[in-house]
């Protein structure tokens, strides 16, 4: 149910934040953390347990690459999902390798955002 889901979202553009935020609780995600580095990001997951972390790449003091990295190193079940404006192969890429478990380019629109969510949704604790 997606109204269990505990959600990290790490992106240094408020206005993204709001966006991806917004439509969270359209979809009826209620539980939504922001951070905007990926510092940040791997600081909060450390203390909280997170169902999905949204990553965006690039991000002042961490990038999203980097942050996704640790996160994956301490947490292995974590799953981490890119949002970004890149949406070029090596990206993709590079985004896999960091540990990634997917990937939602920008603009992001309500469909892409329920497709990516949907298979994690059982797993959700």
């Amino acid at each position: 149910m997606l109204r269990d889901l505990k959600v990290l979202y790490a992106d240094d553009n408020m206005i993204n934040q709001k966006v991806l935020t917004k439509m969270l609780q359209r979809m009826d995600v209620a539980n939504v953390d922001l951070v905007d580095n990926g510092q940040k990001a791997v600081d909060i997951k450390q203390k909280n347990a997170y169902d999905i972390i949204f990553m965006d790449i690039q991000m002042p003091v961490m990038d999203g690459l980097e942050a996704c990295r640790l996160i994956v190193d301490q947490d292995p079940d974590a799953k981490v999902i890119f949002v970004t404006a890149h949406a070029l192969d090596d990206f993709r890429k590079s985004a896999d390798a960091a540990g990634g478990v997917g990937f939602i380019s920008k603009p992001v629109n309500l469909g892409k955002l329920e497709s990516v969510l949907k298979p994690y949704v059982r797993s959700a604790s």
